[in-house]
């Protein structure tokens, strides 16, 4: 049977994907390189702007103004972000800082910021400061004049500046979002430092890219215009050249190749075994090579599917079975089992001299009565309630259940460097939750927990630390039963 397309017919479709593929991707390319080239310029000029605002804004004025503002921010039992605008507790927190509008600080500041941001011909110039605690940038002052961001305002800090939160001298280095207000904007966020070195505040300057990426998508389209119709004339020349010295010699093995490659029905083909060539030239030579390796592609394939087929079954079986093993059913923490594997892998670094880690032991308090007087399921919410509060103040470290109601941190990172912050912090999370009385008894949970860190002169190994640290669990629960305490069930 005549196939559909001819080989010419393929060779120009393949020709032309092939060529259309290559163009494409050089136009991207090319587009890539257009755009981070502005990127990077729109980025410098941003951050020159925003450095040259923090060198020579007065930094007792803003330092007052930003005392001002956080007073009023720590004091505000509501702290609604920019996400709220409009809703009656933004306006709400938004008119407690009223008063500073008329503030002279305030005042001299804004005519200063508005100043640099006409002289620049920027869309937004403002100066916010941190709070790391709340993971919060507060607005001190903004000179927008269309929509300005009113004062105490509140952005979340994005993950992509998270590192200002503990190292506040690296500021906001410039980035580029997209906004479906703005469009595209370049931002650039200066440390602002007081004569003491003291980061008081960042100085931030917003620049719009939307006219510019409006010009290079112009660029970029009619450069593959351009391309596209150069592919168009080399594969013609492609084409007319391989049909002369390629397709006509192998016109007799077109059927066959074409029947071999549209069947999709199996892997296993034999197009090429029932093909008969009588030729005694390169075509016969041809045909032979073609049957000999269909035979031994579809053996090679058998082989392949049945050994894939049971690797794929093993793989799967592994993976379930070290979930399993390894995972709490209750709360989807790590289990006792892999707890002890951590252990073995920690008594190893501490032989090796490279042991730097601490273990934080916390229990949860009342679990029997719980259990006794409102049933299981209610001890296993206040279980999962308690791995929740644990996972979200150490972050940076695995979290294990071990027994019924003991959890145990292997401190690591960050969560080493900060064990007695975080201990705090958790202390805090416990207190809040016990002594909320709008949740149910089983939701105020109580929580004891005690931690110490490996010393390499007086620990032999992870017992040693695991000891003190269960020690000074104990020591928090009878400080808790001593402070009043009690079971809310």
């Amino acid at each position: 049977m005549k196939p559909k397309f001819s080989l010419t017919k393929k060779s120009i479709i393949m020709l032309t994907v092939f060529a259309v593929f290559l163009i494409a991707n050089a136009t991207l390319i090319s587009a890539r390189v257009q755009a981070n080239l502005i990127e990077r310029q729109y980025k410098t000029a941003a951050t020159d702007l925003s450095s040259t605002i923090a060198a020579v804004i007065d930094t007792q004025q803003l330092k007052r103004l930003r005392d001002k503002v956080a007073a009023i921010y720590d004091a505000s039992s509501i702290k609604p972000t920019s996400d709220e605008w409009g809703s009656d507790d933004f306006n709400a927190y938004s008119a407690k800082f009223d008063a500073l509008y008329e503030d002279e600080d305030y005042k001299s500041l804004l005519d200063f910021l508005r100043r640099i941001q006409s002289a620049n011909n920027v869309d937004c110039v403002y100066v916010t400061y941190v709070n790391s605690a709340d993971e919060h940038s507060i607005y001190i002052v903004d000179a927008d004049e269309a929509e300005p961001c009113p004062i105490g305002c509140i952005d979340l800090v994005y993950d992509m500046n998270r590192a200002v939160l503990t190292k506040p001298e690296v500021g906001f280095p410039a980035y580029i979002i997209s906004t479906e207000t703005y469009g595209t904007l370049v931002t650039a966020g200066i440390p602002i430092f007081d004569t003491d070195g003291t980061v008081i505040g960042y100085a931030f300057s917003d620049i719009m890219m939307n006219d510019i990426r409006a010009e290079q998508t112009v660029y970029t389209l009619r450069l593959l215009l351009f391309l596209l119709l150069a592919a168009v004339v080399m594969t013609v020349i492609a084409v007319i050249v391989i049909n002369k010295i390629i397709i006509k010699p192998i016109k007799k093995l077109s059927d066959s190749a074409y029947a071999y490659y549209s069947d999709e029905s199996s892997i296993i083909r034999e197009k090429f075994s029932s093909l008969h060539v009588q030729s005694h030239d390169e075509i016969r030579t041809l045909t032979d090579s073609m049957k000999k390796m269909e035979n031994e592609l579809n053996e090679h394939i058998a082989k392949l599917y049945s050994a894939n087929n049971e690797l794929l079954l093993s793989k799967d079986e592994t993976l379930r079975m070290r979930e399993l093993a390894t995972k709490d059913a209750l709360t989807g923490i790590r289990n006792k089992t892999a707890y002890d594997y951590e252990l073995t892998k920690l008594d190893a670094k501490i032989e090796s001299g490279d042991a730097k880690f601490g273990i934080a032991m916390i229990d949860l308090n009342f679990l029997k009565q719980t259990n006794d007087h409102l049933g299981h399921e209610y001890g296993d919410a206040a279980l999962k309630k308690l791995s929740g509060v644990i996972c979200s103040v150490f972050v940076h470290s695995p979290v294990f259940r071990i027994g019924g109601d003991e959890f145990t941190v292997i401190l690591e990172n960050n969560d080493y460097d900060k064990i007695d912050t975080l201990a705090e912090e958790f202390r805090a999370k416990i207190e809040r939750i016990y002594t909320n009385d709008k949740l149910k008894p089983w939701e105020r949970i109580s929580a004891a927990i005690g931690y110490s860190l490996f010393d390499p002169k007086t620990d032999d190994d992870v017992g040693d630390v695991f000891r003190r640290a269960d020690e000074d669990m104990y020591e928090h629960k009878r400080y808790m039963k001593a402070s009043g305490v009690v079971p809310l069930t």
